[in-house]
């Protein structure tokens, strides 16, 4: 995979498209073990983030995976889903949905990937 240097408007980030189209949900795992500073942000077919400030939200027909590798999920899962309407602080590194009862990443754990 080929790293390019982007348009600088969101630092430290590593972003993938047409992620579940094409089936490279697993492409930025390596990217984010070679580079563990970046926060890794795939976004799929149809669907976008408008990001103002250190918020973006998800917009579309599809989803936004999150890679980082600071967080693991159920059986150490190295990245998870947020649908559109979902909210991520790019400065805490958390998701939110709001308006409803359940968190996007209610069994996000904060545990380095491959930590016991």
């Amino acid at each position: 995979m080929t790293i390019r240097l982007a348009f600088g408007y969101l630092r430290n980030v590593g972003i993938d498209q047409h992620v579940l189209r094409r089936n490279r949900q697993f492409d930025l795992v390596e990217v984010i073990e070679a580079h563990p500073e970046l926060l890794g942000i795939a976004i799929d077919e149809n669907t976008a983030i408008v990001v103002q400030r250190d918020q973006f939200e998800v917009i579309g027909a599809s989803y936004v995976l999150i890679y980082d590798n600071q967080s693991t999920t159920g059986e150490n899962g190295e990245f998870y889903f947020l649908a559109p309407g979902d909210q991520y602080n790019l400065a805490t590194r958390e998701a939110a949905r709001p308006g409803r009862t359940m968190s996007p990443v209610d069994n996000v754990q904060k545990k380095p990937w491959g930590g016991s």
